[in-house]
């Protein structure tokens, strides 16, 4: 399960100990999203403060995750200003803790990230990974790194409509069902990875009136994997 919350502010230590006591044991893992604080607030103007966040939450909420057998991936989703020019702003903070411990994988907004070569290298330099997504604006053939032997990818849909609309609410951006076909052209780019025994994490995020859950038990059984679902984002 892709946890959001904690992008907007950290969980209370009851809140993951009953994670724990729910989840243990039972396959099932938490791919936790960086704070809000660190990738959007602090980053780029205040890093030294961003690096400091950063080790707490690893103390607080990554390291309890991770010896609990719970943790997944962790997902530092950038802001749309970041660009090129910050990569050193955000080496600084990975490097800031300890990173090695854990699957990282990189969100990038701005679109020349996706296409950036060296941004791809200096977070190869550093075993982490880049996210790839599929939306009106970047569809997943065009960003999926397959040579990569990581994957996370995020569905956010195909609403071409509302995605570039000024004004559109993110209900109205999301609000987007895919077809059989899609998922079909899906499966065709993402069952040769699977079969080489790639670690892929995939999430459908376009959550209104249930698009989500369905969409993503549509492709896991076209994948053949039995299905772990939330309200919202769906993880197997």
């Amino acid at each position: 399960m892709e946890v959001n919350s904690t992008f907007y502010s950290p969980l209370p230590g009851t809140t993951l100990a009953k994670w724990a006591k729910t989840m243990k044991g039972r396959d099932f893992l938490f791919a936790v999203k960086i704070p809000g604080s660190i990738t959007h607030d602090n980053l780029i103007e205040r890093t030294n403060q961003a690096c400091s966040e950063m080790l707490k939450f690893q103390e607080t909420h990554l390291d309890y995750l991770s010896g609990e057998g719970i943790l997944g991936p962790i997902l530092f989703q950038l802001p749309p200003s970041f660009q090129a020019k910050h990569m050193d702003k955000l080496i600084q903070v990975i490097s800031s803790f300890d990173h090695e411990k854990f699957t990282c994988f990189v969100e990038p907004r701005h679109r020349e990230l996706y296409e950036n070569r060296e941004f791809q290298g200096e977070l190869e330099r550093m075993d982490v990974y880049k996210v790839s997504v599929d939306s009106p604006a970047m569809e997943l053939q065009h960003n999926l790194h397959t040579s990569a032997r990581k994957q996370y990818i995020r569905f956010h849909g195909r609403n071409n409509e509302q995605w570039f609309k000024k004004g559109a609410g993110k209900l109205e951006k999301y609000n987007y069902l895919y077809s059989k076909e899609e998922l079909e052209s899906f499966m065709r780019i993402i069952s040769p990875l699977a079969s080489r025994g790639d670690e892929i994490f995939i999430f459908f995020n376009n959550h209104p009136s249930g698009k989500a859950p369905a969409n993503a038990m549509q492709l896991m059984g076209m994948l053949g994997s039995k299905p772990h679902a939330t309200n919202q984002n769906t993880l197997f």
